[in-house]
């Protein structure tokens, strides 16, 4: 089977078998309550979507499909034994085994820096993350059976997740003297325009659009000036701020659980999912926006919760950060407007089914009524209509992908089996996350706050995956996940507590909880969403977007000697020629490809072409798709063109 693809009639038939077999020994007193119908409904749409996976090929949806129906009916049969369990597990640890995880912790965290410091340049081993994923495990262990966690056992478990998450994060974020990933680039040229003019200027270097949202990139200034740190540090501290903001995760979920286990293991889970853990790599504007949007749905469940005095002060606050997101980011304040009011319309809904108080609202008409006119206050700017630019994305995103499903475009990478793998872990966080969901819409166990905040992230999910469910690829809000899993991570963690309930063996269950633990912070930190520098598997599906010095050397000095048109790769060409060195647009070009993914080599004979090592093995961007170019491109560049740079890392072709 050349492609996942192929394999879509075999997980069609497993999917149903697996689906009858279950679903015999569903009971009419399972199935006809509230979670029990919608668990019905959660099925049907997973064999369902498993099945469009014969028309669409989404390799978001392929393996997800199935386990949404498969957990969907898991849940329906064993519905009675999983509402009998609390969330207070049984099984205890004594004091000396507790002490023990710790020093192992402290053993491993050590031989995860001394793996990373003795691994090659521009390089982090295998050794380092199966170290950090043994260090992720023994805090899952301590997180969960931390008896009655004192605010040391809880301050203690914050800066062990601290610390591990800041080895991962900056590991990978200066592993290249230079940035990494994509819009890091154009956000460090404003920092360094700000430090440089000290001033908010708009010059011919970068665009003007951030200096309507300054927010993240004033907070590094500032912090450079004061700690006087150089910009590329300065520029991390917003990377830090959002690893920071996790403990506003444990107060949210334990002012909604009341649960300090739940609420610790809330943070482990949120701070090595891989989408919260990509943004404090690839740092951007949005980075910061993530950790004001973690402190809004706090102060919203802090003050729905608290009375008097306080009230008013959550309630100021909230109105202060509300400020501050929408002058930071536009995405990150779209999403916290739709959480708002998908928050103030579930409260209403939960008011009328469940015979609730008027008062029982988690938001309030005259939030959402704040936020949208403060929004098209900033947004309908005349030097910069945000609504202006979504509406012709969004018309040219549409017609781009009408004319995509009519014409047969060929890749090299498309549908690779590397692909599955790198969704393996968010599957293992939604199975969960499933049981969860249905465990807290369930009668005995029903939550109004809960009820709303799954409302909310379902409302969330469905905005995220529309897209792909309907095919088209090329739209999907790919920054929306680590927003919804600030909420969803609650339900997350619910899931896992049941799960691990069913078992009474106190060893068993440590095991399962590693072991768990382990492959899912494995896969989450090794996708290709955190680790762009050094792939463990799906190698020839994830694009180095990191740049070496040598190869910084090369493109600075044809840029500075070369005055006609030079041909790159798609990131190559926009960010270090475009945005890096300033080089005129007309001057640049992308590698022409068809649609049967075939380089063009008429249109780049007159052209100085550039090769990147990693275009042997990982795939780059053409001017129609993602490519692994190979050994057949060097080759013919050898043949036809004479190399006039060469620095190991990248040469340079006339």
């Amino acid at each position: 089977m050349s492609s996942f693809h192929d394999f879509t009639p075999f997980l069609i038939i497993i999917t149903l078998l697996i689906c009858i077999v279950l679903g015999k020994g569903v009971t009419k007193k399972d199935l006809f309550t509230i979670d029990g119908i919608f668990a019905f409904l959660g099925c049907i749409f997973g064999v369902f979507m498993t099945i469009i996976n014969l028309k669409y090929v989404s390799n978001e949806l392929f393996l997800l499909s199935p386990l949404i129906g498969i957990t969907c009916i898991l849940y329906l049969r064993f519905r009675g034994i999983i509402l009998s369990n609390n969330l207070n597990l049984d099984v205890t640890l004594s004091d000396s085994i507790l002490k023990s995880i710790k020093i192992l912790y402290w053993c491993f965290f050590s031989l995860a820096l001394i793996s990373y410091v003795e691994s090659p340049i521009y390089h982090r081993s295998l050794l380092f993350f199966v170290f950090v994923s043994v260090c992720i495990s023994l805090i899952g262990i301590l997180s969960i059976y931390s008896n009655k966690p004192t605010k040391i056992d809880i301050f203690n478990i914050f800066i062990k997740v601290f610390l591990i998450s800041l080895v991962l994060s900056a590991s990978s974020f200066f592993i290249s003297s230079y940035p990494v990933g994509s819009d890091p680039w154009a956000h460090f040229e404003y920092i360094k325009d700000f430090l440089h003019f000290n001033h908010l200027v708009n010059t011919t270097k970068v665009s003007e659009y951030y200096l309507n949202y300054p927010i993240s990139h004033l907070f590094s200034v500032i912090f450079s000036l004061i700690v006087n740190l150089d910009a590329r540090f300065s520029f991390y501290m917003i990377g830090i701020i959002l690893i920071l903001s996790t403990p506003f995760t444990y107060l949210f979920v334990k002012e909604v659980c009341n649960n300090s286990n739940i609420a610790l293991f809330s943070v482990l889970l949120i701070s090595f999912a891989s989408f919260h853990i990509r943004w404090t790599i690839i740092v951007i504007a949005m980075s910061f926006g993530l950790a004001i949007y973690s402190i809004i749905i706090y102060l919203i469940i802090k003050s729905h919760s608290t009375n008097g005095n306080n009230k008013i002060k959550y309630q100021l606050l909230l109105v202060f950060f509300i400020f501050t997101i929408i002058w930071t980011h536009t995405i990150s304040a779209f999403i916290a407007l739709i959480t708002v009011i998908c928050l103030y319309l579930s409260s209403l809904i939960s008011q009328k089914m469940f015979n609730l108080k008027v008062g029982e609202k988690l938001s309030s008409l005259t939030l959402c009524l704040v936020m949208v006119v403060t929004l098209i206050f900033h947004w309908m700017d005349q030097e910069y209509s945000f609504f202006d630019l979504i509406v012709i994305r969004l018309s040219n995103s549409l017609l781009a992908e009408v004319e995509f499903l009519d014409l047969s475009i060929s890749s090299n990478i498309i549908e690779r089996y590397g692909m599955l793998l790198l969704t393996f872990g968010f599957l293992i966080y939604t199975f969960f996350g499933i049981i969860g969901s249905f465990y807290t819409i369930s009668k005995s166990h029903f939550s109004p706050a809960k009820i709303s905040l799954l409302f909310t992230a379902l409302i969330l999910y469905t905005i995220r995956y529309i897209f792909p469910i309907f095919g088209l690829e090329n739209i999907i809000p790919d920054r929306w996940p680590a927003f919804i899993y600030v909420i969803f991570v609650l339900f997350i963690s619910i899931g896992f507590f049941i799960t691990i309930s069913f078992i009474k063996n106190p060893k068993k269950q440590i095991s399962f909880i590693f072991i768990i633990l382990f492959v899912a912070s494995f896969f989450m930190i090794t996708n290709n969403e955190t680790n762009l520098d050094s792939p463990v598997y799906g190698e020839d599906v994830i694009q180095r977007l990191v740049w070496t010095d040598s190869e910084m050397a090369l493109f600075t000095h044809v840029n500075e000697s070369y005055n006609n048109v030079i041909v790159a790769d798609g990131q190559t060409k926009g960010r270090p020629f475009g945005t890096y060195l300033y080089r005129d647009q007309h001057k640049l070009a992308v590698y022409p490809s068809n649609a049967k993914g075939e380089i063009n080599w008429n249109l780049m004979n007159d052209k100085l072409i550039i090769w990147r090592k990693t275009s042997l093995t990982r795939p780059l961007t053409c001017s129609s798709v993602d490519i692994i170019l190979g050994h057949d491109f060097e080759t013919t560049l050898y043949n036809n063109f004479s190399c006039v740079y060469n620095t190991g890392e990248a040469k340079a072709f006339v």
